[in-house]
């Protein structure tokens, strides 16, 4: 399983990603 939680991404003052959080279990094709 990968499991992300509370991802953040900015490139200087723009925020592009905010609180992602994703799951995958064994076996899911993504």
């Amino acid at each position: 399983m990968i499991e992300v939680k509370n991802l953040n991404k900015d490139y200087g003052n723009l925020s592009v990603l905010k609180d992602i959080n994703v799951n995958i279990e064994k076996g899911e094709v993504v």
